[in-house]
């Protein structure tokens, strides 16, 4: 059967609150399945928000030390990545300071997991950095860009 794993991974772009709730929902959906499933994993700290003045070296921290080895021991079949790019420095609303090309180094974070991922877009209001951002995405999603 196909388990589906809706992952905060790409979804950097939610400031704080936003993305202490959503992984904290992802985290409860996942842990329920896994018990249907009957596999132990390392649990995932959550929430996991991101302080203001956070950059890209908090967010792959974060990433390196709880949310991919999280998801890898979950294996999803597929990711749901809640795609906010509200955290662009030139956001006016989240004061955080990622850099639009940043989305693609997470997008790569991502597909360590699995190359089967929706995104949805959601936030940013900066909209140059918010088209820049989501073309780093999508270079990424298709191999465009460089590797870790």
């Amino acid at each position: 059967s196909l388990t589906a794993c809706a992952a905060a991974a790409g979804a950097a772009g939610c400031h704080t609150a936003g993305l202490s709730a959503i992984l904290g929902v992802q985290a409860a959906s996942a842990a329920a399945a896994l018990r249907r499933r009957r596999t132990l994993i390392p649990p995932l700290r959550t929430p996991m928000p991101m302080p203001p003045g956070s950059t890209s070296a908090d967010y792959h921290k974060k990433f390196d030390q709880q949310a991919i080895p999280f998801l890898r021991a979950f294996q999803p079949d597929l990711l749901l990545i809640s795609a906010g790019y509200d955290a662009t420095a030139a956001d006016p609303l989240a004061n955080i300071n990622l850099q639009p090309q940043d989305y693609g180094t997470f997008t790569q974070f991502a597909l360590r997991v699995t190359d089967r991922i929706l995104f949805g877009l959601e936030g940013g209001y900066d909209y140059n950095a918010l088209s820049q951002s989501v073309v780093a995405t999508i270079d990424a999603r298709l191999g465009l860009m460089a590797t870790l």
